[in-house]
């Protein structure tokens, strides 16, 4: 399943020359995470995003989790595709945050449908529905388990605007965030850096 917001770069012939049932028409983020999940059926979901690929054997690992006693959500340990001393830092701290119950999307979220719905679904928010559908899940009982995954994101932004520079940029956006400021105009910016 690909929920696509317009892109215009192939995206959407790519996706459904590999199989991929298409979801068009939901901009910004939180929007096409939630149509995408609305236009499936499966009792378990996996939120992913786009520059981000499971290695073989996480999603099975992710599943026998799920199965596990107060386990309600699964993120995936990360690896960013590059080199850099500093990708295997964000990595561990990225790692560290899921396991206190904050899930960026980058982690990838395996969940059942049920448990998404509790939460009250994703946020339809075109930035940082991941945070909102965090906390609302830490009001759920249970915990998030990471799995040995890895989830491979790509480092192409990291790369293009400098790995210091987009870590400090991401930063204030979160800063931002948790002052207030609105996801939209937040978003704005974040895609001005993309």
């Amino acid at each position: 399943m690909v929920a696509d917001g317009g892109s215009t770069d192939g995206t959407v012939e790519a996706a459904e020359q590999a199989g991929a049932l298409v979801v068009t028409g939901a901009t910004g983020r939180g929007a096409q995470l939630a149509a995408g999940v609305a236009a499936c059926d499966s009792p378990v979901v996996l939120l992913i995003h786009a520059d981000a690929v499971l290695a073989p054997g996480s999603m099975a690992a992710a599943l026998d989790l799920l199965g596990q006693d107060q386990v309600k959500a699964v993120a995936f340990k990360q690896r960013i595709d590059g080199d850099r001393p500093l990708y295997r830092r964000l990595e561990r701290w990225a790692d560290r945050r899921c396991e206190r119950g904050m899930v960026f999307g980058d982690s990838g979220l395996c969940l059942e449908r049920e448990v998404l719905a509790a939460a009250g679904g994703v946020p339809p928010e075109p930035l940082f529905e991941d945070v909102l559908l965090s906390r609302a899940l830490a009001r759920l009982p249970g915990h998030v388990a990471l799995a040995q995954g890895p989830i491979v994101i790509s480092g192409r932004r990291w790369e293009r605007r400098g790995a210091v520079r987009v870590t400090l940029e991401n930063k204030a956006l979160q800063t931002a965030f948790a002052l207030g400021v609105p996801s939209g105009r937040l978003a704005a910016l974040y895609r001005r850096g993309t």
